[in-house]
């Protein structure tokens, strides 16, 4: 059995639908669940654990008190993981545990957040470690860089470009002279599917990521380009930046290649018409 945690979520529900769609067994472990034991029925082999849920991921809640409550989340998954048998757990990090950097990073790199998020997630993974290692569990904690694609919350940047577009409206926008790390859902759930599968123990940190850092800028005109408003241009400089932005994020991807034989393959101008295709849909629908 795999369970999994975050369904709600972008990346926890389109890894739920895709290991669903593959033929594998899978829970969606809710707050109710993990507060309350007694919800859960135990299993007698073991199983698998994919932790995405978080609190706090938009933008605006990233120095919020709410990020503590996911220390109190931690402590409730850590409590059930006897109850069922869990052998491997798979955890997603993310690249603000690095903070601000100009340079690319690989997973020996100085950790120094700057917002509370990257912090807690520190936290998180010390507490996860510490259990891990106790109870010989097999941690996998995936540092992942800003992942997009179908499926993806409407406030998030690609999808508010794209809907903008598609609805002949100008987005307001930053200067978007950030560098940013961008990765495909797909090849995130290709790299879940093959975490899960591996029978080699590969305990560790891991960065994903595509490895081909762009400019939002060219993101923007990638996106008004396939999309091909009638009037709507991009308003940069409109937005300010904010107080925490991130301008520069690069995540060396090498050590997850090598562990598994995994690869990014989706291009930026095929996410961006996958990302063009599904809020299209979406539009269509809600009229």
């Amino acid at each position: 059995m795999i369970y999994i945690t975050g369904t709600t979520g972008f990346v926890g529900n389109s890894i739920l639908r895709h290991l669903a769609t593959s033929g594998e067994e899978v829970s969606p472990l809710g707050r109710k669940e993990l507060a309350n034991i007694n919800l859960i029925k135990p299993n007698t082999y073991e199983n698998t654990l994919i932790h995405t849920a978080w609190a706090g991921v938009y933008g605006k809640y990233r120095n919020d008190e709410i990020q503590y409550t996911n220390l109190e989340l931690i402590d409730h998954l850590i409590r059930i993981t006897d109850n069922l048998k869990i052998t491997k757990i798979i955890a997603f990090g993310s690249q603000a545990e690095y903070g601000p950097v100009n340079r690319p990073v690989t997973e020996n790199s100085p950790i120094n957040p700057s917002t509370l998020y990257g912090r807690i997630k520190v936290e998180v993974l010390t507490k996860l470690q510490q259990h891990c290692i106790v109870n010989n569990i097999e941690l996998i904690w995936l540092r992942l860089f800003d992942p997009y694609g179908p499926g993806d919350r409407p406030e998030w940047f690609l999808p508010y470009v794209t809907r903008c577009f598609l609805q002949d409206i100008s987005p307001k926008l930053t200067s978007c002279t950030q560098i940013w790390d961008y990765i495909h859902i797909q090849d995130v759930l290709n790299c879940v599917h093959k975490l899960i599968s591996s029978n080699r123990s590969i305990n560790g940190i891991y960065n994903l990521s595509s490895n081909k850092p762009v400019s939002l800028r060219s993101i923007v005109n990638e996106i008004l380009h396939q999309a091909n408003p009638p009037t709507a241009v991009p308003h940069f400089g409109a937005v300010p930046h904010r107080q925490d932005q991130i301008y520069y994020m690069h995540g060396i991807n090498d050590k997850l290649c090598n562990a598994i034989d995994w690869q990014p393959h989706v291009t930026l101008e095929e996410g961006i018409k996958s990302v063009i295709m599904s809020e299209g849909l979406e539009l269509l629908i809600a009229k």
